[in-house]
């Protein structure tokens, strides 16, 4: 029997050499470098070394300028912490044109109004301050602060009182400087400054300020304009917080009697000289809110009956501010234990 020929070896078993295996990693991306760059100036910048801080986020400016589109949100963040790192090094030189490359691509992509815009805004208009100009190219003096005092407001609605009163003061420094103190932008910032400080518990500043801007608004605006009725409604409301603080030596209801006063005669001059307008509605409604925190009721009822008049008839019966003084005087009539309907 002749020897078997060589059996192939099925190629289903046939194993090849297997190559031994090395891990290669990516390199990381350009936006990761950039952050560890900016998170290692951060660091740097919080233990106070702010020259090698500066260094590492002009090392990530640069590579985001080299990788990363003009309009990318990672260069924006590096250049806006170099900026203010500068300015805590008081070169506000060096600030300004970097505040001013920010600004103009946050108002391209994000808007005039965007927070993130006022912000980089307020930046700039304080650099520009300290070197002693204000104008920022294609946007006029007024329309900065009217954006600013925008912002500010904006902090007022978050509560975020401190920066409020920062930049409302910047504001108002400035106003008083290129305006005059008679100018009514000037009064409505000083009004504005005041509602800062209230929300900061500072009810002493805010009456002082506040007074002012009522007295110098009815002096050169006239006592019906409607900057004047802002202020004084303002300074009402802010007499009446003197209560809720509940100030050493001070009166019951001293706040709120103070509150009234202004209230009256604001209301007495409309009543004299014209008919029940939007205004003159406003100031009836906060003297109603007045009366009934001190248990004046009928004199509460009064005011709240002809503002619901006027706004049932003038606004329509499902108009929020006619929903309110009917919810408003409903309460005041269960409390007199007289029908509401």
């Amino acid at each position: 029997m002749n020897a078997n020929p060589t059996r192939k070896v099925p190629r289903h078993i046939i194993k090849s050499p297997v190559p031994s295996l090395m891990m290669v990693s990516s390199p990381p991306s350009p936006h990761s470098q950039i952050r560890e760059l900016r998170g290692r100036a951060l660091d740097e910048m919080f233990e106070g070394n702010l020259n090698e801080s500066n260094n590492l986020f002009l090392q990530a400016i640069e590579l985001a300028e080299h990788v990363l589109d003009d309009d990318d949100d990672d260069k924006s963040a590096a250049q806006l912490m170099l900026a203010t790192n500068y300015r805590e090094q008081d070169r506000h030189g060096e600030a300004e044109p970097i505040d001013r490359d920010v600004l103009a691509r946050q108002q391209r992509t994000l808007g005039e109004n965007d927070v993130n815009t006022l912000t980089t805004m307020e930046n700039l208009a304080f650099d520009l301050k300290v070197l002693g100009w204000m104008e920022i190219p294609g946007v006029s003096s007024n329309t900065t602060m009217t954006r600013l005092s925008n912002l500010a407001n904006f902090y007022t609605a978050q509560r975020r009182y401190q920066e409020a009163v920062g930049l409302h003061e910047k504001i108002l420094e400035w106003r008083i400087q290129e305006l005059g103190r008679e100018h009514s932008l000037t009064i409505a910032s000083m009004d504005l400054l005041g509602i800062a400080y209230r929300g900061l518990g500072q009810l002493d500043r805010a009456v002082q300020l506040q007074e002012v801007a009522a007295e110098t608004a009815k002096a050169q605006l006239g006592e019906m304009n409607p900057t004047t009725i802002k202020c004084i409604l303002n300074l009402a409301h802010t007499y009446k917080a003197l209560d809720d603080q509940g100030q050493e030596g001070a009166e019951q209801h001293e706040g709120v009697e103070k509150a009234i006063r202004i209230l009256e005669e604001a209301l007495q001059v409309f009543r004299n000289a014209r008919d029940e307008d939007s205004l003159s509605v406003a100031i009836m409604n906060n003297l109603a809110v007045a009366y009934m925190n001190i248990g004046r009721l009928q004199n509460a009822k009064l005011q709240l009956q002809s503002c619901h008049a006027w706004n049932e008839k003038t606004l329509g019966d499902d108009h929020p501010n006619t929903l309110l003084t009917r919810e408003n005087l409903n309460l005041v009539l269960e409390k007199l234990g007289e029908n509401s309907d």
